[in-house]
Formats: structure tokens, C-alpha cells, sequence
């Protein structure tokens, strides 16, 4: 949500560009205190085609003082994004994309605009059908569209303090921005 380079972050088990309709997806979120001791949560999106499956990897945090949520990309946190969330006037969750930068040991730069993207995730709850819906754009400035994803989905709840982080989930390296 939100990634500079959305290639970058992507585990794949099959080159290309994933396309398609009625695509399987699973999304899991489970909350935990990382190795600095922040609260955090993990959302690991996978797409299953036939043969192979698509996963981002994400984990966001509260950003010091509250004002934004820290959006740690791949399973390597070298790719982070500001995000602002936001309600709309039907009572859905919008988050937007912020500032974006790159970290690798000493390197932490700002990633230029012409090569960075912008993220829009539209995430709502629909009474008549009984299911959230969400909607999620990249867009380059430049270049256009990235990557995007649209449909509907039922969650499945389940008590994470009895459960705790299933291997995979966490990321390998995690990073803590100054």
C-alpha cells in the first residue's frame, strides 16, 4: 500500500505480470510488538493463480506522535511509505500514500517522485451483501497505473493473542526509521 517500486516488494513464485479475475486471495493481518517494541501489524496478501501464487508483504506502525501510519514494505523493510488514513462520507476507510524512502544499513534517502508512486486503498463494508469490499491503485505520476486490485471479501476472525505471529508472517529483517 502505498510502495515506491510495488516490483520490489513482491515474493513471486512465477515471472510476469500476475493478471486475472476471480482470483483467490488471502489476506492476513495479525497484530504483534516487533523487535523495537512498537505495535505492530502484518499484512501479508496472497494471490493464488493457477500454478503459483503473488504475495506483498507489509507491516505498519503508528508513527511517533500519532500523525501517520509507517508502512514497512516486503519482507526486508527496505521500502517505507507515510500513509493517511481517512473516512469517507459513507463510513469506509480511505488511506493514501505519503512520502516514500529507501533503506538499506546507512542508506535512508527520499525515493524521487518521477520513480515513486501514489496509493490509494478504499476499504469499506457492504450491508446488503455481507462483505467488505476494497479497491487499491498505484499510480506513477508519470508512467500511470502500477498495480491494482479490486473485489469483495468475508473476514475470519480468530483470537491472535492465543494464536501469536504464524511462521512467515513477520518480516526477515526489520527496520526502525530514526
Amino acid at each position: 500500500m502505498g510502495p515506491p517500486v510495488p516490483r520490489a516488494r513482491r515474493h513471486q513464485e512465477h515471472p510476469g505480470s500476475p493478471r486475472g479475475r476471480q482470483v483467490p486471495c488471502t489476506i492476513e493481518n495479525v497484530p504483534y510488538v516487533d523487535t523495537h517494541g512498537r505495535e505492530t501489524v502484518t499484512f501479508v496478501r496472497t494471490f493464488r493463480f493457477p500454478g503459483w501464487s503473488h504475495r506483498f508483504d507489509a507491516q505498519m506502525v503508528l508513527a511517533p506522535g500519532g500523525g501517520h501510519i509507517v508502512d514497512y514494505l516486503g519482507t526486508h523493510q527496505h521500502l517505507v511509505s507515510d500513509l493517511h488514513p481517512a473516512v469517507d462520507h459513507r463510513g469506509g476507510l480511505i488511506i493514501r500514500s505519503g512520502a516514500h524512502r529507501f533503506i538499506e544499513g546507512p542508506v535512508d534517502i527520499g525515493v524521487p517522485e518521477f520513480i515513486g508512486a501514489d496509493a490509494t486503498v478504499r476499504e469499506s463494508f457492504d450491508d446488503d451483501a455481507g462483505c467488505f469490499r476494497i479497491q487499491v491503485n498505484v499510480v506513477n505520476r508519470r508512467f500511470g497505473p502500477l498495480f491494482g486490485y479490486h473485489g469483495a471479501f468475508r473476514a475470519e476472525f480468530t483470537e491472535a493473542s492465543r494464536l501469536g505471529v504464524r511462521p512467515g508472517l513477520r518480516p526477515v529483517r526489520e527496520v526502525a526509521l530514526p
